[in-house]
This record gives structure tokens, C-alpha cells and sequence, in this order.
């Protein structure tokens, strides 16, 4: 992190075409998210072995883990459809894939992730994308985005249980035989766990329900989205499955110095907040400058969407707004710490590329970046 990224901002902000840059990831972790749709279908389908107190958890571990996947598959192929010139059904088929697993994973975080996602890019896509491009084409785009993705729900739901495509015998036999070996894997790993946390911490009155989703034996069929988000003679606390409980307990440890890596609070072995999970870790001082970054890059998301100086066929604000806007919220309730941790993590340190450009005044009568005003005179790049 201290090498890596700056040199890759200097590098990319030196060049000035982000969109290159975000072109590039997008279609990598786009045709990812189709493979590991193949490999879910085929490796990982709807049964008793992936299904977690009734939430689909795929080939990964966690449901959560799954819903975070999909949340920046979602990111990447938003972009594209603006983006793309040829084959735009690829990521409109992706973006409807991403969304039926985060549906199927009942992960209300990352649903949460793809709602405001979703409102970012009509946003954008109507007063941007509409203005610059032909009307009608524009509009049956936006129309075929959303239709399939509520009508390819079902669909998907159908192809990831084997209704549609049977799964041959012998893979059926590797998958059941690989999910017992990983179930009884994790069994050991949480019995050695406990036993862990029982000699260093005493009884506690904990107010936490099953943080990390292990089986425990509950319903084996999928239940609903709806059953997950019902508020109905639920507080807060219960609400966000005892997240309130754990910022409590951190933040009343918090100091400037901090605890280091190895150090947990009781049973809580994440603070389900980055924010509070680095000034716990690193110091409070260190805390307040990530949640002051993150605020900053918040701010940039408006300036994407509503920015008068924006010029035409400039699509890298839509994936910067759409990245930050996943990060910011799933960051608020997840463990989200590493840059190369998970997607939608890389792409929010990615998408915060255009922020540290310091040459806009030098530039700002042309309204172009070096990269571009050297393409303009035909010299070499």
C-alpha cells in the first residue's frame, strides 16, 4: 500500500484516461463473475451442502462473503453498459447474475450496496448518458437492463438448482463429497475456536445472533429476502444481527496508540466497521483520517453526478460514484481492511484514482489532461 498505490495514482494521473483504466478492470472482473456463475452451476449448486440457516452461500464460505462478490460484479457491469460499444448483453446478463446471488445469499448489506448503485446509475444514465447518445436507443437500453433483471431471477434460481441443466452424477458426487470434507473442516476449526476463546475471556452476556453464519442445523430450503428485512417487533441491535452490541464494545477500547492485529474484544473477532476497526487496531488518530477520506470521497460521488464542468463522453465518473458508493456502505457493516481483500474493495481504491489529480488548474483553461492534449497534437504518449 505504500509503494503500489501511489506510484499507480501518479502513473494514471500523469496519463489522464481513466476511463482506459476502468474499461480494463471492468471487463476482468465482468467475465470473472460469469465464470464463477459457470463454477456455482456446476460446482456449487442449490443444496443441503450451500445452503446456510437458509441463506445460499455458493462455493464461498459465508453468504455475506458471496453478496460482496456480487455487489462489485454489479459495479463493473453498470459501467460497461454505458461504456461498451459492441456486445453490451454480456455485462446486462452479468449485472442480472450478480443480482439473483445477492437475492439467493439474502444479503441485506450488499442489497442494500446494489439499490443505491442502481439509483446512481439512473441518475446518471438520464441526465448524462440519455443528452449524449440516441434517445430511443438509450431508453430500450435502461428498459432491457431492468427487465432482466427481474425476469432472470427465477430463471437463474432454476439453473443454480439443477432444474433447467442436470448436473452430471460424477460431479454431483465430487461436489456433496467436497462440501463434507469442508463442513467437517469448519466443525473442527470453530470447536478449536471456542475453546480458544473460552480460556482467555469469561461468560458474557452477548446479544450477538450467529455472527459468521455456521450451520446450525436450521432450514435447509432457501427462505426469502423479505423474512431477513422484516422490522416487525425488532430494535436496532436485532436488526443489524447485533452489530450495535460490537461498535459499543470497541469503541469503549479505542485509544490513540492502539492494540495491534492480535487482539480482539471477548468474542467479537471484528468490529463490522472499518472505520472503528482501524482506530481500534491502529489508533483513533488513524480512524478519523480513513473516515475522513471516505467522507471526501462521498462528496466526490455528487460531483460526479451533478458536475457542470464534466465534459462529454467522460464515463469514469459513473464507475468512481458507483465504487465509492459500494465501499461507503458496505464498509459501515463489514470487514473491509485490505485493498486486495475483496472486489468491491480494490475497485473503491481504484475509483478514488481521479482524487488525487493535482494538475486541474494548470489544465483548466484547455479542460483537457496532458494525456489527452498530447493526442491532440500527435505527439507520442
Amino acid at each position: 500500500m505504500l509503494f503500489l498505490f501511489p506510484c499507480f495514482y501518479l502513473v494514471w494521473n500523469n496519463r489522464g484516461d481513466y476511463d482506459t483504466l476502468f474499461l480494463l478492470v471492468a471487463k476482468a472482473l465482468t467475465a470473472s463473475l460469469i465464470v464463477f456463475f459457470i463454477i456455482c452451476i456446476l460446482f456449487a449448486p442449490i443444496n443441503e451442502h450451500n445452503i446456510i440457516a437458509g441463506r445460499y452461500r455458493g462455493p464461498t464460505g459465508n453468504p455475506n462473503h458471496l453478496g460482496m462478490i456480487s455487489a462489485a460484479g454489479v459495479t463493473c457491469a453498470l459501467y460497461l453498459i454505458v461504456k461498451a460499444k459492441r456486445f453490451v448483453w454480456i455485462p446486462m446478463l452479468s449485472c442480472e447474475m450478480a443480482v439473483s446471488l445477492i437475492l439467493l445469499a439474502e444479503s441485506r448489506t450488499s442489497l442494500i450496496s446494489i439499490i443505491a448503485q442502481l439509483g446512481i446509475f439512473l441518475i446518471f444514465y438520464l441526465r448524462y448518458y440519455l443528452k449524449e447518445n440516441d434517445k430511443l436507443r438509450a431508453v430500450v437500453k435502461l428498459l432491457l437492463v431492468f427487465c432482466l433483471i427481474i425476469t432472470c431471477i427465477p430463471i437463474n434460481r432454476a439453473i443454480l438448482s439443477n432444474a433447467i441443466i442436470p448436473v452430471k452424477e460424477p460431479v454431483t458426487k465430487i461436489v456433496k463429497q467436497t462440501a463434507k470434507e469442508g463442513k467437517a473442516l469448519a466443525r473442527e476449526k470453530r470447536q478449536a475456536k471456542r475453546a480458544e476463546k473460552a480460556k482467555r475471556s469469561a461468560d458474557i452476556n452477548q446479544e450477538v445472533t450467529n455472527l459468521e453464519d455456521t450451520a446450525n442445523g436450521e432450514s435447509e430450503q432457501l427462505g426469502t429476502i423479505g423474512e431477513r428485512i422484516n422490522v416487525e417487533g425488532a430494535d436496532l441491535n436485532q436488526l443489524s444481527s447485533g452489530r450495535i452490541a460490537i461498535w459499543k464494545a470497541y469503541l469503549n477500547e479505542i485509544s490513540w496508540k492502539g492494540h495491534g492485529p492480535d487482539y480482539a474484544i471477548q468474542d467479537f473477532d471484528w468490529a463490522h466497521n472499518v472505520f472503528i476497526e482501524f482506530g481500534y487496531r491502529a489508533g483513533a488518530a488513524v480512524g478519523i483520517l480513513y473516515l475522513w477520506v471516505a467522507v471526501y470521497a462521498g462528496t466526490y460521488i455528487f460531483k460526479c453526478l451533478f458536475s457542470k464542468r464534466r465534459a462529454s463522453g467522460e464515463m469514469h465518473y459513473l464507475f468512481s460514484a458507483l465504487a465509492i458508493a459500494s465501499f461507503c456502505i458496505t464498509s459501515m457493516l463489514e470487514r473491509a481492511l485490505f485493498p486486495l481483500d475483496r472486489e468491491f474493495i480494490f475497485l473503491y481504491f481504484l475509483a478514488v484514482t481521479p482524487l488525487f489529480y493535482n494538475g486541474r488548474k494548470k489544465w483548466k483553461k484547455k479542460n483537457v489532461y496532458p494525456y489527452m492534449e498530447r493526442r491532440k497534437k500527435g505527439k507520442p504518449l
